[in-house]
């Protein structure tokens, strides 16, 4: 969605993809302090990524709920802040192009100045009929 104010937006996603090895994969949440655990479980990498892994090796039915509930809600707040970012950034893109009619190109215009017959400014441009 950074699309429509950004022209090149993979360092988002090579920054995503590191935080989801770093934080879902290589570490385990038991290895963060004590104070962390429980800001890391509120994230979205945890109930992605560790959250249903530890699940597989360690089942439990309480957690397995709480993890379906955090992943429903954001996916909920996903969508939404998706939806509310794609309105802002449909009203602020301009597209060059993509008419749906053929246009042929019929003369190019010039018009210029003359500053004493030395210098001539002109703004040149193309009339274009459908």
């Amino acid at each position: 969605m950074f699309s429509f104010w950004i022209e090149d937006t993979t360092p988002f996603q090579w920054i995503y993809n590191k935080l989801i090895l770093v934080v879902g994969i290589l570490f385990p949440v038991e290895i963060f302090p004590q104070a962390l655990q429980p800001l890391l479980k509120l994230t979205p990498i945890y109930t992605v990524c560790y959250g249903p892994a530890k699940l597989v090796v360690d089942f439990h039915l309480e957690k397995c709920v709480e993890i379906l509930a955090a992943q429903a809600l954001y996916l909920t707040v996903g969508c939404g802040l998706m939806f509310f970012i794609y309105r802002k950034g449909v009203r602020r893109l301009y597209v060059n192009g993509g008419c749906d009619r053929v246009l042929q190109r019929t003369e190019t215009v010039c018009l210029g100045e003359s500053d004493g017959g030395a210098d001539v400014k002109a703004v040149c441009g193309s009339v274009w009929l459908q």
